[in-house]
Order: C-alpha cells, then structure tokens, then sequence
C-alpha cells in the first residue's frame, strides 16, 4: 500500500460520516453545517462550522487502524468534511475560508501526517515511536489486521532508513558503528488486552496505547544478544511471511524473584485521605528483604490486570544484560512453561510518571484479607518514607552473579 500512496497524485480522504455510502460533503451532497447569522438589535451573531483540523480529528477515519497508512504515506491528501475542505501535502497545506481559526491547527492531526507534513525533523527511530504511539491509539474490527494495515508505513519508513526496522511491530535500530537499539522500554498506561497471535514483548502483542520512552533509555544489547535478534531479520527487515517463527526472542537476561506489596500512608502522595499503592519491592543491596530495613518500593505498569495465578505474593523480573545500565527497567514475566511472556515492567523512566521510594521500619497489616501483604509505616525512631529520584549506583546489584538466556514469546 506504501506504493500506492507514494505514487498517487492526488489521495482523497472522506472524513464525514461514520460509513462510505455517506458520500462526500460539498460533492455528492450538500453540506450539513452552513453559516448562520441572526440580529438581536445592535448586534449581529454568526455560527461558524468548527476548525476544519478538528473536524478531521473528529470523524470516524481518524481512529479507524486501516486509514492511518492513508494520511501518512500519501504526499497529497484532500480531505473532505462538513466544516470544508483541507488540502495537506508534504511542504504546505490550504483550506477553505469557512471556519474559525485559533492559531497553528496542524498538530491536531498528529498520527495521520508524516514528519514532513508536521514540520518535525526527526524522522528515524524516534519518528517510529512516535507514530506507533499515536497507531495504538486506533480501532481494529479484526484485531489479526494489526501489523497489516499499518504495513505500509513501516515499509515506508524502512526504505528510507534500512537500518531501522520493526519486528512483530517492535522498533529496533542496527548499527556498524555504535550498539544496536531495541525498544524494549515501553508500557501501557492502564492495563490492556492480550491480542493472540502476537508476542507480549511487543506492542502489536496487547490491544490498548502504549507509550515509548526516550532512545537512551532504550536496550542496546550485547553482541551475543544482537546476533541472536539478527536471526529474526532479513535484510535489516523483518520476515512478515514467517511471523510464527519471529514471535520467539532468545535474551540474555538476569532473573530475579521480587515481592508485590501494598504500601498504605495517609495524605502521601495524593491528596486523599488514605491511599494504597500497590508496589514492587526492591531491597536495597543484594540482602533478604525486611520491611523494617531500608528498601526501595517502585510502581509496576501492568500490561493486563494484575494477575491472580501467582502462587504467592512474588513475581518473576528480567533484567536486562545492558553494557550501560542506564536507566533500563525490569520486565516483569509469567513462566509459560516453554517460553516467558511479558505481563509489566517496573522502573520504565521516561514512558509515564512513576513513583520510587525509599522507606524503613515497615509494619505489615495482619488483618489484611490478601495475598499480597499491605505495610504501614511505624512510628519508630528510624521509621520513614520518601519519594526519591532514581540513582543508578543503588541498583547495579541486579545485573550482579549468573546471566541466563530465556526465550520471551
């Protein structure tokens, strides 16, 4: 499809009506907001059909899955709605004078134009991010179209920059020169919908948005790690034709079981009068945990809701084998028997806000009636909690000891 819209002259866009055979305003029927002006003494009163922009962000076509490739590939797009006509190319863009204007509208339509479109220059790794963020946001009658009727514009993008590429709908970056890039580092807002026939480690593997975080934050794996992605690559470009046999990632990883507790104090840090958090618990330095103890607490963004199959209140995390160790997160896993899916990630900086802190002289609730084991804190001398920014150094105790390699489907 990228061919086709590269190659047209012209795209028209219906974006009125929630059907095709609604036809197109101003053309095939007339148009169903007009101008209208009314007189009450002195003063004349005009209504104006809304922002043509908003009138595309709107409709129907803007959250459908399949039309996405249609505003983004195309060079020139018609667009017809009930507030007028936009027109849109690569270098400018013009439209009817029939509705109201405040100020630089172009943005609205983020996720349906190119980079070049929305005058941003960065069209490599970040621009793919960027544009499957805004992709997950759409509506698929069959969520199996996933990776289909977004693969024009991955193609698109692919043979403008060949050492970037997407498998199974996650980004990656190949370099000779510098570390490979995989994007790992990503999370939902809210839990989301496994969607079968995916692999969890991706996007494409959950119905709901997602949310990228920043290239620096992203794994650059190890070359052993790199050699084993490069088994699921052609060419620097994925094999769409075996997606089965792509859905399996070999990783080098260092795996940790940590406990899920709730974390209760009130007025802290919102404003209700007592608030529950539910939390991972890290210990500070590769010692047993004890609430009473100095440990760290971080949020958990899970991909679905939060799973009841757990035997007890822990939870299996990767971490991964990063030559930096940055600021990459730990992916929280199910075993599956065969392989590990992903089911959340902890410490993902850079893709929504989370909140890490560091508390000592912890009580547990006894009278709890949960698994997962509810703490207060105690009103000892050395008792305390505080929200703290990350510090790397008082984590690297996690990639310490053995390395394993896990198959993560």
């Amino acid at each position: 499809m990228d061919l086709i819209y590269t190659l047209s002259v012209l795209t028209l866009i219906a974006a009125a009506g929630s059907d095709p055979s609604y036809g197109l305003p101003g053309v095939s029927n007339a148009r169903k907001l007009r101008f209208l002006n009314t007189s009450i003494g002195n003063v004349c009163l005009s209504f104006t059909p809304e922002n043509v922009h908003r009138a595309v962000a709107d409709s129907p076509w803007f959250i459908r899955g399949w039309t996405f490739q249609e505003g983004y590939v195309a060079r020139r797009r018609l667009y017809f709605t009930e507030s007028g006509i936009l027109f849109v190319c690569n270098t400018a863009e013009e439209h009817e004078e029939l509705c109201r204007h405040h100020g630089p509208a172009n943005s609205i339509l983020e996720g349906t134009l190119n980079s070049r479109a929305l005058k941003v220059k960065n069209d490599g790794l970040e621009g793919i991010m960027r544009l499957l963020k805004q992709y997950m946001k759409r509506q698929l009658s069959y969520e199996n179209d996933v990776l289909n009727a977004i693969l024009g514009v991955l193609n698109y993008h692919h043979t403008r920059n060949p050492s970037i590429g997407t498998i199974c709908g996650l980004p990656y970056q190949k370099s000779v020169a510098d570390p490979d890039i995989i994007c790992v580092n990503w999370a939902h807002e809210r839990p989301a919908t496994r969607r079968l026939g995916y692999p969890s480690w991706s996007p494409f593997g959950w119905i709901g948005p997602v949310n990228f975080s920043r290239i620096e934050d992203q794994f650059h794996p190890s070359k052993e790690d790199a050699a084993s992605f490069s088994c699921h690559v052609r060419d620097g470009c994925a094999d769409w034709n075996h997606l089965k046999t792509s859905q399996y990632l070999q990783i080098t990883v260092h795996i940790h079981c940590l406990p899920i507790v709730r974390i209760t104090r009130p007025n802290w840090p919102s404003g209700d009068s007592e608030s529950v958090y539910t939390m991972l618990a890290i210990p500070y330095g590769d010692t047993k945990l004890n609430y009473d103890d100095p440990n760290f607490y971080t949020d958990i963004l899970w991909d679905q809701a939060q799973p009841g199959h757990y035997d007890s209140d822990w939870v299996t995390c990767a971490v991964f084998h990063d030559h930096r160790f940055a600021s990459h997160p730990l992916m929280i896993l199910q075993d599956c028997g065969t392989h590990y899916e992903r089911i959340g990630i902890a410490m993902s900086y850079g893709t929504y806000s989370m909140t890490t802190i560091r508390a000592a002289g912890l009580k547990e609730l006894y009278s709890v009636a949960s698994d997962i084991p509810t703490l207060y804190l105690g009103d000892g001398a050395n008792s305390y909690m505080v929200r703290i920014r990350r510090d790397v150094e008082d984590f690297t105790w996690l990639q310490d000891g053995s390395k394993v390699i896990i198959t993560l489907g």
